[in-house]
């Protein structure tokens, strides 16, 4: 009778098994790695869609866009706050004011309701329709917002761009409806002063009429890196960290490659582009949690300024979507003459140098 036997595998064998598995996994992990950031990447893409929906609902709805900041829980005989014990006339960003379009009216209420506190906590708190999954997990908690919108043109860091109340100033007169989408529209604070005598009466607003280079070529929200809180804003406007954190803008500058103009324009700071960091540095090149709030030195306020543009951890560039709520992945190599057609709503009204370029599809990819 035949007696049969069994061995087990050798260490060598048993080695070159777990080598083998060792490089398949080697191999596999950095595609499960690409393929959970594709469905991050898309989950944001479609964040940013519905906050297109949303903004269009509100122009709908309210005959305008949203201010990038505005007036809720209005009391015309009261003046604006001046600490977080007031209660009325509040300073809310566009967040707060597309929160009924984005099924969250009982927050909204809160905010609208003129017997709570500035600084209730109950106003702020982590909402997944602003947070991008991509995005650092410390940033995906609090008030924190990936999302900013386009507030238009902005005076370069170390620049002065005071709102003073005359209604005619340069202030007003700069941030207009040519230049972006999402402007300022709390009137000139003057401490004391009740909300129905501030200036300027009438206050900027755009409507998709007034798009005129065209829904499909006009920014609403893009990506940034360095959002901050959405529940923040200040009644000073344009100029202040508050706004830094929940909008992007254009300042006067121009790459010179899509279109030479005389005088040569000043050259715009890497870090002012989409995903712009200088070399050798770390993206973002700051985070929301480091750079001071206060307005006070100017450059804190310098510093919020020069990262107010588009950025995202997608290798490559960022999430969009435009006025006609179609959302693309927009190049980080993009020429900063295009960026700023994309940002302006008639371009040919503003002080942007190449403001008779003609955008190209090809643009869109740098």
């Amino acid at each position: 009778m035949s007696k049969s036997t069994s061995r087990g595998f050798t260490l060598v064998e048993l080695l070159v098994v777990i080598a083998i598995i060792g490089v398949l996994v080697a191999l596999l992990l950095p595609a499960v790695q690409a393929a959970r950031e594709s469905a991050r990447r898309m989950q944001c893409s479609t964040q940013l869609r519905e906050l297109g929906q949303a903004a269009l609902a509100f122009e709908s709805a309210k005959k305008h866009f949203p201010g990038w900041q505005e007036i809720v829980a209005r009391d015309t005989s009261a003046p604006l706050p001046t600490s977080g014990a007031d209660t009325k006339n509040k300073v809310a960003g566009w967040p707060v004011l597309l929160l009924p379009y984005l099924d969250q009216n009982s927050l909204y209420d809160l905010w609208d309701d003129q017997s709570v506190r500035n600084d209730d906590v109950r106003l702020a708190s982590f909402l997944p329709i602003y947070s991008c999954p991509s995005r650092e997990s410390k940033y995906r908690s609090d008030s924190y917002t990936s999302y900013v919108a386009n507030a238009g043109f902005s005076v370069i860091p170390t620049g002065t761009d005071a709102k003073n109340g005359t209604p005619g100033s340069a202030y007003w007169t700069a941030h207009n409806q040519n230049t972006g989408v999402f402007l300022d529209r709390v009137p000139f604070n003057v401490a004391g002063v009740i909300l129905g005598s501030l200036t300027p009466k009438r206050l900027n607003e755009v409507t998709t009429t007034d798009i005129d280079d065209g829904l499909s070529n006009t920014l609403l929200f893009a990506e940034n890196l360095m959002g901050g809180k959405w529940n923040h804003a200040n009644v000073a406007g344009y100029g202040t960290t508050h706004q830094c954190e929940i909008t992007f803008h254009w300042f006067i500058a121009s790459d010179g490659v899509v279109c030479q103009v005389t005088p040569t324009p000043l050259k715009p700071n890497v870090v002012w582009k989409i995903n712009g960091k200088l070399s050798g540095a770390k993206r973002p090149p700051a985070a929301p949690d480091t750079l001071p709030l206060a307005n006070t030195p100017s450059t804190n306020i310098d510093a919020w300024k020069a990262v107010a543009r588009p950025s995202a951890w997608h290798s490559g560039g960022v999430n969009v979507v435009f006025s006609d709520k179609h959302t693309t992945f927009l190049s980080q190599q993009v020429d900063y003459d295009v960026y700023q057609q994309l940002i302006t709503t008639y371009g040919k009204k503003t002080q942007m140098p190449c403001k008779n370029y003609v955008l190209r599809a090809e643009d869109m990819g740098g």
